[in-house]
């Protein structure tokens, strides 16, 4: 009920998100514990939970792209359309197959979202507490499942009620760089509740560590719920 209640993350078909990333190249920097090369994006996401299917406008910046004989000095603009099976990539009005990771990026976006997280919690034959932890000096719930042959525990912060941090393992063999590392442990924070219209509150920074390290940081600047004509 701490999100608004069930009906209302029930009656989210739709959801529209802008914002800023920043991400840690962790797979092609020189020394693991850091300084990591960054990667800096814009985006604009529409994520149609009624058919699976994510429409991403990125533009993004890196010395990286540089070293591609891309001008690392402009932003360099893409959008990606996924849905259960395929992925269509489009920049500078080419259009082409787009790498199998965004379906696994997808997956986990449609299944750790906020909205989602605990509607799927709900309907895990599995789903079960275990002992309460402390994160950050708050105490925590734990709601724990089983997903892709991998655990999966979401953490509910004992004062707020909100989902604080989802926890997940699993390996990740269609990425060129993440599939060497075998099973990863994931760690997704939220923070900077918001209540939107509708009397939903939902995270406007998502943070993600991989083993430990930190991976990305997700700043949200504007969220639309079920927005005219944003069907995918």
């Amino acid at each position: 009920n701490a999100m608004g209640g069930r009906t209302v993350l029930e009656s989210v078909h739709v959801l529209k998100l802008s914002g800023v990333e920043q991400r840690n190249m962790l797979e092609q920097s020189t020394r693991p514990e850091g300084p990591w090369i960054p990667d800096y994006r814009q985006f604009e996401e529409t994520r149609d939970f009624d058919h699976d299917v994510r429409h991403v406008k990125r533009s993004a910046r890196s010395v990286v792209y540089g070293v591609a004989r891309l001008n690392s000095s402009d932003w360099n603009e893409s959008e990606i359309t996924i849905d259960r099976s395929a992925v269509v990539f489009a920049r500078g009005g080419n259009r082409a197959p787009g790498p199998a990771t965004e379906l696994t990026s997808t997956e986990e976006f449609f299944t750790l979202d906020p909205l989602r997280i605990l509607l799927h919690a709900a309907a895990a034959p599995d789903l079960h507490t275990e002992p309460d932890v402390d994160v950050h000096g708050v105490r925590h719930h734990v709601l724990a499942w089983q997903w892709n042959d991998g655990p999966m525990r979401v953490l509910i912060n004992a004062d707020s009620g909100l989902p604080d941090e989802i926890e997940w393992t699993r390996s990740y063999p269609y990425s060129f760089f993440l599939s060497v590392w075998g099973d990863i442990k994931n760690r997704l924070s939220f923070d900077v509740w918001m209540l939107e219209p509708g009397g939903l509150r939902y995270p406007r920074l998502w943070s993600l560590e991989r083993n430990g390290q930190p991976a990305r940081q997700i700043s949200i600047t504007s969220v639309a719920l079920n927005p005219e004509g944003a069907m995918v």
